[in-house]
């Protein structure tokens, strides 16, 4: 059963069929002819296998790279908002110094005294 467009590793391994008998040759070829398929065939999932993943790494190495990108442009992005910020600074004349004086003192008994005030000022507006 021989054929002439046999690959020439199945032709090689074929070639030991001439040693056995004609009862076992059958037999022992329709075997090799199963084995070289299923070799094949696993051959070819393992190279698809091989494209599949290599698709998913250029992926990865894509999308890696529009991440650094968008990272680069945030980082100029930032760069630049605080050189306008430090340009803005040097150029306000009015920057005021911070000074303890202009601090806010909340006292609660200097509270009380102005609603006195307040109150007192109706009742002199009253009695008039």
């Amino acid at each position: 059963m021989s054929s002439s467009q046999d690959p020439p590793a199945l032709a090689a391994s074929l070639r030991c069929l001439e040693r056995l008998g004609e009862e076992h040759r059958l037999a022992a070829e329709q075997a090799i002819r199963a084995q070289f398929d299923a070799d094949q065939q696993a051959a070819q999932e393992a190279e698809e296998e091989a494209e599949r993943l290599e698709r998913e790494r250029a992926a990865v190495a894509a999308a890696e790279a529009r991440r650094a990108e968008a990272l680069q442009e945030q980082e100029a992005h930032l760069s630049a908002a605080k050189h306008l910020i430090d340009l803005a600074k040097a150029n306000d004349p009015v920057s005021e110094p911070k000074d303890e004086t202009k601090k806010v003192v909340q006292d609660d008994s200097l509270g009380n005294s102005l609603d006195l005030l307040v109150g007192f000022t109706s009742i002199l507006l009253q009695a008039r």
